[in-house]
């Protein structure tokens, strides 16, 4: 077993057993905890890779600016661990893309209002990433009932984490993809909420009536899955609330 495996199963008993109680209730970071960019671990913060006008933008609550640049570079920054500050608001019109190890962290929401009905709003191509107590959202619920399916979070590697997270307002909140055995994941105490659906409705016929909208799913193997709330929108034709490893299609493969 390699070391970085060892590590990351040890995290299982302490991560994924946590109590569940009073995560429900808890609210996104309000802008008190957000005084220092730099976090209390001196972290880097999404906020050093923006300038002074983007950063008051944010704080605003309602941004007209496009985020997205900024975020990315943070991602992409190789600092072992960002902070998105709470009491920040960042509006995103592009997909993002995590291919270095990271600890993402803090609850400022991403508010993903373009670019995503075909996509996964984060895509993770590097293993023992984490991500623990984000608040990403959909507001305008992009999506698509044909091609590529709307994700909050989507796996392309192994040893990842979701941890203590707010997902809203997705097709499928958190996804481990099926383009390959991807293993070892904790997903625990988030709430993937009002999942979205590709079809009409259940008071119209949809051919495409539940093909989407699995609020937490595993194409994979080796996953812990505990404590956490999904749930579907009201009106919406969703799937599966969570869903593991079921494809025929794939076992020859």
């Amino acid at each position: 077993m390699s070391e970085q495996r060892r590590n990351f199963l040890t995290k299982i008993t302490t991560t994924a057993g946590a109590a569940v109680a009073g995560y429900f209730s808890a609210n996104p970071a309000t802008a008190s905890n957000a005084v220092n960019a730099r976090g209390p671990n001196g972290e880097a913060s999404v906020l050093d890779f923006m300038s002074a006008e983007a950063r008051a933008d944010a704080r605003s609550g309602a941004p007209s600016l496009d985020h997205s640049a900024a975020i990315q570079a943070a991602f992409s920054s190789g600092a072992a661990v960002v902070n998105v500050p709470g009491g920040y608001v960042f509006k995103l019109t592009k997909p993002l893309k995590i291919e270095k190890t990271i600890r993402v962290m803090g609850g400022g929401e991403l508010r993903f209002t373009a670019g995503i009905a075909n996509a996964a709003a984060i895509t993770v191509t590097a293993p023992g990433c984490e991500f623990d107590g984000v608040y990403l959202t959909n507001p305008n619920m992009l999506q698509s009932n044909s091609g590529a399916r709307n994700v909050g979070i989507m796996f392309r590697a192994s040893l990842g984490s979701v941890t203590r997270s707010t997902i809203r307002y997705f097709q499928n909140g958190i996804q481990v993809e099926s383009t390959g055995e991807y293993h070892d994941f904790i997903i625990a105490n988030n709430r993937v909420i009002d999942c979205i659906g590709a079809g009409g409705g259940p008071t119209q016929k949809s051919t495409y009536g539940e093909d989407r909208g699995d609020g937490i799913t595993v194409w994979g193997c080796a996953a812990t899955i505990t404590g956490n709330l999904v749930t579907a929108k009201a009106g919406q034709d969703c799937r599966i609330g969570i869903h593991m490893e079921g494809l025929a299609n794939y076992h020859a493969d």
